[in-house]
């Protein structure tokens, strides 16, 4: 059995569910980059002492994520003559200075990004936009934005696998309906990842939509939002996947309002649990949607009304089954596992 040495920021569920997938075909043996920036530094040495210790013939290197985690192990990788890949999933390949977003925003992340990128061999996209896309819904310093509008001559290979969902998992048998719209984030308490989520645009509408109901998931203190503001806003924290489900089987839409996103889990779950999906016009959700939702062309709290006009002649229960199936079929767990497989095993040979 081949060796993949996993390098990851974190135990995200995209990192925990590549491993699953990588584990079923392969010995993976993961290193997890965190920490404060004194710890940071420190690991860079445990990342050359883990790498030398797993080292072997045939073995790959699988990065989740670009950033200053992926420089020692493509740099090793290219010197010992190891294949190697990179997966992006979204603030690494972008710039918004004006809101300190995106790791292309930070100076020595984004001399860390540019360096691996260019020196590995592969790099695997959740979604086509992340290697180049303009953002025309929000008003930005930077409106080309992905990998190619950063990294001068980028030549690299690049492959796109979409992510995947159980829809066994994820699946809900409505209730009567308690909330119009719906949406989920961690750390809603900052309000710079409020504007990144779309939540600002979201409670801006709420104001005039008294007669909406509106549930927002991913305080970490719902008691500090000022909720005598929002009398038909429900603010909760962070939660887990039963408590998750309980609330989209009782929701009628799911808004992601984002100004800049990768491929989101949130989206595609709350689709799984039959909520018809509102969206903005950024990277890969229009394609996500397709046509079994809506989409926010610019973010514009006049352009959200005259949007929801359309959605409230729309037929509900015709949508949502919708959104189920096209996730359930166009982005199941099995199509991305069959597909990132199949990638490190081509990559694998071209080193025989």
């Amino acid at each position: 059995m081949k060796t993949v040495l996993y390098f990851s920021k974190g135990n995200s569920s995209f990192v925990l569910k590549d491993i699953e997938i990588l584990s079923r075909d392969f010995r993976v043996k993961s290193f997890v980059f965190n920490g404060s920036s004194l710890q940071q530094l420190f690991n860079f040495f445990k990342q050359i002492f883990f790498f030398i210790k797993h080292l072997e013939q045939g073995a790959t290197v699988v990065c989740q994520f670009g950033g200053n985690h992926t420089v020692i192990p493509v740099l090793i990788a290219k010197i010992f003559k190891i294949k190697s890949t990179i997966v992006i999933g979204g603030t690494d390949c972008v710039s918004y200075p004006e809101i300190k977003y995106g790791s292309f925003s930070k100076k020595i992340s984004a001399m860390a990004l540019r360096i691996s990128y260019r020196l590995v061999d592969q790099i695997c996209s959740v979604h086509d936009s992340l290697i180049y896309h303009e953002n025309t819904y929000f008003k930005c310093i930077n409106k080309a934005q992905g990998i190619r509008s950063f990294t001068k001559n980028f030549k690299t290979p690049h492959t796109t696998i979409f992510n995947g969902y159980d829809s066994l998992k994820w699946r809900v048998e409505k209730k009567p309906l308690k909330y119009d719209y719906v949406t989920c984030a961690v750390g809603l308490n900052d309000p710079v990842r409020r504007i990144i989520k779309g939540v600002d645009l979201l409670l801006e509408f709420s104001k005039i939509s008294l007669d909406q109901k509106f549930l927002i998931i991913g305080y970490s203190n719902p008691k500090e939002t000022i909720k005598d503001n929002y009398p038909n806003v429900t603010f909760v924290s962070e939660c887990n996947i039963k408590k998750m489900k309980e609330y989209y089987a009782v929701s009628k839409h799911y808004v992601q309002l984002s100004i800049s996103e990768g491929f989101p889990n949130a989206l595609c779950e709350a689709m799984l649990c039959e909520c018809v999906p509102i969206v903005s016009n950024v990277t890969s959700m229009p394609f996500i949607v397709g046509d079994t939702g809506f989409v926010l062309g610019k973010k514009d709290i006049n352009e959200l009304k005259e949007l929801t006009k359309e959605i409230n002649n729309s037929s509900f229960v015709k949508q949502s089954l919708k959104a189920r199936e096209r996730i359930k079929t166009e982005f199941s767990f099995q199509r991305r596992e069959k597909a990132l497989i199949s990638l490190i095993k081509n990559i694998n040979m071209s080193q025989c």
